[in-house]
């Protein structure tokens, strides 16, 4: 059984929740603590990953569903991509997809809305020429 890692991503106004292992009624609090410490820095675009899932319980779902819900009374937007019968069947099969917005790929999820996170998260700064001490900008 792979290690169940969650790990999150701030960028600007979006943010990024990863999900690998099995997402188990054992491993759900790890994954509402991370939605809501990237939901209290009230993002507008929040991507949830579960492309390298490899179990998630009805626990599980109940945890997107509800961080679906505290993003939308926010006024944001959540994209989840799953794929294969461990995430994206399973959300299907219970009806899930009918409350969340889910994709297969993190690709098409920059298509659906996502842009705004991915954009900003490499965006280069702007390069800066080094002042001299005492020289004025």
């Amino acid at each position: 059984m792979p290690p169940f890692v969650v790990s999150t991503m701030l960028c600007g106004e979006s943010g990024v929740v990863t999900v690998s292992g099995d997402l188990d009624d054992l491993a759900v609090n790890d994954l509402e603590q991370a939605t809501a410490l990237v939901l209290f820095d009230r993002i507008e675009v929040l991507l949830i990953d579960l492309t390298a899932t490899t179990f998630l319980s009805t626990s599980g779902m109940s945890a997107l569903i509800a961080a679906h819900e505290s993003l939308q009374a926010m006024g944001g937007k959540m994209i989840v991509v799953a794929s294969g019968s461990a995430t994206a069947r399973q959300l299907r099969l219970a009806g899930v997809t009918d409350t969340l917005e889910v994709v297969e790929t993190v690709d098409t999820a920059i298509g659906h809305g996502a842009e705004r996170l991915f954009s900003a998260a490499w965006q280069s700064p702007p390069e800066k020429e080094p002042q001299r001490a005492g020289a004025r900008p």
